[in-house]
């Protein structure tokens, strides 16, 4: 797991939007990595396998904070030290919540809808 060292280094947040092009990437500030490293390191320990990646449409939300990548998708996140939970899909939400405020109108809004009908 990162720490709270790992926030000098880039972090990127990539919504898995799309099959046939590249997804966006959204480089996010050090006071923005701070908080997310917190909520990953109280997200709770599961014994679980990945979901499976639908193969079209919205696929989740990579997180890059220094060498490791997270994958954030239907309430868990994945990470090659283990799987965490992700009650309420909580920190996808916030994740989509940061993609929005970063980007485009056209992605801004594509999210938008995707946060919206998250269950």
């Amino acid at each position: 797991m990162p720490d709270l060292n790992d926030c000098g280094a880039q972090v990127v947040l990539r919504p898995l939007l799309f099959s046939g092009r590249n997804n966006p990437e959204l480089v996010l500030e050090a006071e923005d990595c701070q908080g997310l490293l917190t909520a990953l390191k109280d997200a709770t320990l599961l014994d679980i396998d990945p979901a499976p990646l639908p193969p079209l449409g919205y696929g989740g939300v990579e997180l890059v904070i220094g060498n490791e990548t997270f994958w954030v998708f239907e309430g868990a996140i994945y990470t090659d030290e283990g799987n965490r939970s992700d009650t309420d899909r909580a920190f996808e939400r916030r994740l989509l919540q940061f993609a929005i405020s970063r980007t485009d109108s056209e992605i801004a809004d594509h999210l938008e809808s995707i946060l919206q009908s998250l269950k």
